[in-house]
C-alpha cells in the first residue's frame, strides 16, 4: 500500500521496501525456528495460535508505527496508518507470508 505509489521517489520506496521485507522476514523465521519447535511439534496448540497471533499483531504494529515516523510517507497519508484497515492488511500479509515459509520448511 505505501511502499510504491505515484509521488515516492526511489529512496522511499527503497525504504519502505526494506521495512515490509525485514518485518515479514523476522515473523517467519520467528515462527519457523522458535515457535515451531518449541510449541506446536510439542502439541501446545493454543499457546502457539496465541503467540503466532501476537506476533502477527505486534508485527503489524511495528510497521504502523515505524512508517508513521519515517519522513517516506506524506503527512495527508499518514492518519490512514492509524486504521483498522492499514494494520488488518499488514495483519493478512504477514500471515500470508509466514504460510507460504511455513508450507515451504
Amino acid at each position: 500500500m505505501f511502499v510504491y505509489r505515484p509521488g515516492l521517489n526511489e529512496r522511499d520506496i527503497w525504504i519502505n521496501s526494506v521495512l515490509m521485507v525485514s518485518v515479514h522476514a523476522l515473523v517467519s523465521y520467528f515462527n519457523n525456528y522458535i515457535l515451531f519447535p518449541q510449541l506446536l511439534r510439542k502439541k501446545e496448540y493454543v499457546s502457539y495460535v496465541f503467540a503466532i497471533l501476537l506476533s502477527l499483531l505486534l508485527a503489524s504494529l511495528v510497521i504502523t508505527f515505524v512508517l508513521l515516523q519515517l519522513d517516506t510517507i506524506d503527512v495527508a497519508d499518514k492518519s490512514s496508518l492509524l486504521s483498522f484497515g492499514f494494520i488488518l492488511n499488514n495483519f493478512i500479509a504477514i500471515t500470508t507470508t509466514v504460510a507460504v515459509t511455513m508450507s515451504l520448511k
